[in-house]
């Protein structure tokens, strides 16, 4: 048998063993440039003049996904469909870690390290600013949030029941990106962005944060940070 088509025959096999070994990777939603200039207070009410050069994202159910930034921050809205009260988690691949930021009744952070074939719990959500109102202890708790977590977010008791708002810190020129958010009424559905997840960012976590979990940064959104 020549050696070239003996090569062949080997491969072949190695794919009919392996469906998909073959296949590439899927590559990321490339999101377009971000217009810089916002002003945006985050409160949880998504004002027009503050959103009107957002770039503007489609979730399956017709929500929005809204971002825009400025020189130092991402800021990063849901509009949901229904009047109804609803929670995010908004996760990130910064510095080889996934990065949970959760927006509730509190907000929290969560981290995953890379492991073997799984991503690791490296830190667990710490609930803070549970505060609605504005006052100087709220607004100062909300401040030292933002300086010690590097983002900020209005938790879903404050502003519009069905609107959430994110700022985030920008530390890099290339952040991959996924968005799950989830409604009152139906809090084991998660409602996402791309529309293509297959990971655990679909998933819901009932008892908590679970040790491990299966991410997938390389199909996520990837915003360009560069500019």
């Amino acid at each position: 048998m020549p050696i070239r088509f003996a090569l062949m025959t080997v491969a072949l096999t190695i794919l009919l063993a392996c469906p998909g070994c073959g296949e590439p990777a899927p590559s990321a939603q490339q999101v377009p440039a971000l217009a810089q200039g916002a002003s945006v207070t985050i409160d949880g009410m998504l004002e027009p003049e503050e959103w009107s050069a957002a770039n503007v994202m489609t979730f399956s159910d017709g929500s929005e996904l809204l971002l825009v930034r400025d020189r130092e921050y991402l800021y990063l809205a849901i509009r949901g469909t229904t009047e109804e009260m609803i929670a995010a988690n908004v996760y990130t691949e910064e510095a080889g870690e996934v990065v949970i930021r959760h927006t509730s009744a509190a907000l929290g952070t969560a981290r995953y390290q890379p492991g073997e074939d799984q991503w690791l719990k490296a830190q667990d959500f710490q609930w803070r600013c549970r505060a609605t109102d504005n006052s100087e202890a709220s607004q100062a708790e909300r401040r030292t949030f933002l300086d010690q977590e590097g983002w900020l977010a209005a938790n879903s008791r404050m502003g519009t029941p069905n609107e959430l708002e994110y700022q985030i810190q920008i530390a890099g020129e290339r952040l991959p990106l996924a968005v799950a958010f989830m409604r009152t009424s139906d809090p084991d559905r998660r409602i996402f962005l791309p529309l293509d997840l297959a990971d655990d960012t679909t998933q819901p976590t009932p008892g908590g944060l679970p040790e491990t979990r299966m991410f997938s940064p390389d199909s996520w959104m990837r915003l360009d940070l560069s500019s």
